[in-house]
């Protein structure tokens, strides 16, 4: 939480997310309003002739990231033997929020790292195997990078940053 300045400005919000999101992500996700006054109150007002933009809305300020796997072909009993690890590579984990327009940037000039997500309790139906995590929004990646790293079984596997952007 935030407090607004003393003129009628916010200020950019230094984040940092954690390496390692296997226990609780969720308390590193930034929420941001588009319903902040200038005294740095929180107006709730209904929706008044129509207008839908009087109604209190937040913005998640980080992206969700969520992996599925399915153990299929090569895999004993359509299973995994021991839990896999989910990694993404190559990501910058720190930035700014800028709390009065609800933008989020990278901190390019910070060393990129990766993050373990966590392994859902419950997959998604008809899957072996969810991940989730939080990313920091503004992180770019060319086609041939590898983003995501999976160790299932003992067998390492990479999916590009091509291959994600063409998923149906």
């Amino acid at each position: 939480v935030t407090t607004a300045p003393s003129e009628s400005s916010w200020t950019a919000l230094s984040w940092t997310l954690p390496e390692d999101q296997k226990q609780d992500w969720a308390n590193y996700d930034l929420l941001t309003s588009n319903n902040i006054k200038d005294d740095g109150t929180l107006k709730f007002d209904e929706v008044k002739n129509g207008n839908a933009s009087d109604l209190l809305v937040f913005t998640h300020a980080m992206s969700k990231i969520t992996v599925n796997l399915k153990a299929g072909e090569g895999f004993a009993d359509n299973a995994f033997v021991d839990s896999p690890t989910v990694t993404v590579l190559g990501t910058y984990l720190s930035g700014e929020v800028n709390v009065e327009e609800a933008t989020t940037s990278v901190s390019a000039t910070g060393s990129k790292s990766t993050i373990t997500l966590k392994k859902e309790e419950s997959p998604s139906s008809g899957y072996t195997a969810t991940y989730t995590g939080l990313m920091m929004p503004g992180n770019k990646y060319v086609d041939s990078d590898n983003i995501l790293q999976i160790n299932a079984d003992g067998n390492i596997y990479y999916v590009t940053a091509k291959e994600i952007n063409t998923v149906n």
